[in-house]
């Protein structure tokens, strides 16, 4: 939930700035075995640090001098009453800026606390991820092993990323250790704009969930995403819960991050609102708790006069005490167990099977013996009846135990050979849908039946 004062301009008189100033970060250290409260801010800027500013503004000149102070302080003010406590404010953990130039956020939040973990060019100046300086932490580089990363995308560039596996997505991501063990990995991000960039807004959060989740399960995206409502499904499923709908409960009031009908920042832009900037949260140990808006009351109070195009995002997530594992070695040993139960049931299957087909096949020899001995305890001249009926009965016998030890072999070898067809089928079944999706030329899950891929329509017809 948002303070109670949410619309009033949020830093009203000269105390409340001092107060702001006075801010700390959250004492954790006596919280190892604890859950901690990880609040982060993220914001589109709209290219402040190159002095753009709202075309509502009084005095734009005066604006421009004063935006990288105010967009401080409304990042840094407390959101929620969890973030004050007696005459204690508490600092977000973690900022994200998109829309930013590289060092802007070191100059402006540095002072404060936060280091920079570095910049990436997106198709509109840069992204920035400031972590507080007290937590330990460190870059993930975004780009897939074996590449060369690739060149940097030139400002107003609205490429279609093609060759995306070329290229370093447009994200500033690492890995934070929290004081109570738990790592999580945060990414900053300005994905592909414009409603016909959903397909490589689906490619650019694919591969970064690539990217990330082998390093670490708990994973936060967040930033301007550029997200359309008929993709939050396809997105959801990619990358995990969506902090609006967790947090606020698909609050209305909080739902839209952009708002051209009231934010006049563009001279005579197209009014309309769209819920671009987004949060998802994923991991066993994360749970979203909060969710707010940040920027998005008017300076001063005056009419359609914003610090960005965009509101910011706000939002605080449980942190779990680590399990000690990140969930990766539990999944593994997990599927290790069932592996070696189901290699271990076909050994001892196997082992049944040959012992059974041996005790047969001595069985029906000494069946052989037993007969032989029989026939050789008889008068041997002159052959009686009853001795050409037992040699005839021995020979039958001795037949029908070849053909026993055979038939038992064959049913062997059937049995090996349709065991050997089921465990193919179960290592199929371990392995679905992961390397061999693309190649299905169909966006949609293919289905599995007996055991075997079902070819989707597309792939039917190419």
């Amino acid at each position: 939930e948002c303070d109670s004062d949410g619309d009033k301009n949020p830093i009203k008189n000269e105390e409340e700035r001092e107060t702001i100033e006075a801010a700390t970060f959250r004492d954790y250290s006596s919280s190892n075995s604890s859950n901690i409260i990880l609040s982060i801010v993220s914001w589109n800027i709209s290219e402040t640090s190159l002095n753009s500013t709202s075309a509502a503004a009084p005095d734009p000149a005066l604006r421009a001098q004063e935006s990288a102070r105010l967009i401080r302080e409304e990042c840094l003010r407390p959101h929620f009453a969890s973030q004050q406590q007696n005459s204690n404010s508490y600092l977000p953990d973690i900022i994200a800026l998109q829309e930013s130039q590289d060092g802007w956020g070191t100059e402006v939040f540095g002072p404060s606390g936060y280091v920079s973990m570095g910049t990436q060019h997106s198709h509109c100046g840069s992204v920035d991820l400031l972590i507080r300086k007290d937590f330990a932490s460190e870059r993930i580089w975004l780009k897939k092993e074996g590449t060369t990363g690739g060149g940097s995308l030139e400002r107003n560039d609205h490429s279609r990323f093609d060759d995306l596996y070329q290229q370093e997505l447009p994200s500033v991501a690492a890995i934070v250790t929290l004081p109570n063990k738990t790592r999580v990995a945060v990414a900053s991000n300005h994905l592909e704009p414009f409603a016909s960039g959903a397909s490589s807004r689906a490619q650019q959060c694919k591969l970064l969930m690539e990217l990330l989740i082998p390093k670490c399960k708990n994973v936060i995206l967040i930033g301007d995403m550029n997200m359309r409502q008929k993709e939050d499904s396809k997105i959801e499923n990619l990358v995990g819960l969506d902090a609006w709908k967790e947090g606020s409960g698909s609050s209305k009031k909080l739902k839209f991050s952009w708002d051209s009908n009231s934010n006049l920042y563009h001279l005579n832009g197209f009014g309309f609102t769209a819920r671009f900037d987004r949060a998802y949260v994923r991991g066993k140990e994360l749970g979203v708790s909060k969710f707010g808006l940040v920027g998005n009351q008017p300076v001063n109070g005056t009419e359609g006069d914003y610090l960005s195009d965009h509101f910011g995002l706000i939002v605080e997530v449980n942190a779990a005490p680590s399990s000690g594992n990140d969930g990766t070695k539990v999944k593994m040993a997990a599927k290790g167990d069932r592996y070696r139960k189901r290699t271990a049931k076909s050994r001892r299957l196997k082992d049944d099977r040959v012992t059974n087909s041996r005790n047969d096949s001595k069985e029906s020899s000494n069946n052989n013996r037993d007969a032989n001995r029989d026939t050789s305890q008889l008068p041997q001249s002159p052959k009686s009846e009853t001795a050409l009926d037992l040699s005839a009965q021995s020979k039958r016998s001795g037949a029908d135990g070849h053909r026993g030890c055979a038939s038992s072999s064959a049913s062997v070898q059937e049995q090996e050979l349709d065991h050997k067809l089921r465990h193919k089928n179960e290592e199929q079944y371990d392995g679905w849908g992961s390397d061999d999706d693309d190649k299905m030329g169909s966006e949609e899950t293919p289905r599995r039946t007996n055991g075997k891929r079902a070819r989707s329509a597309t792939a039917t017809t190419a």
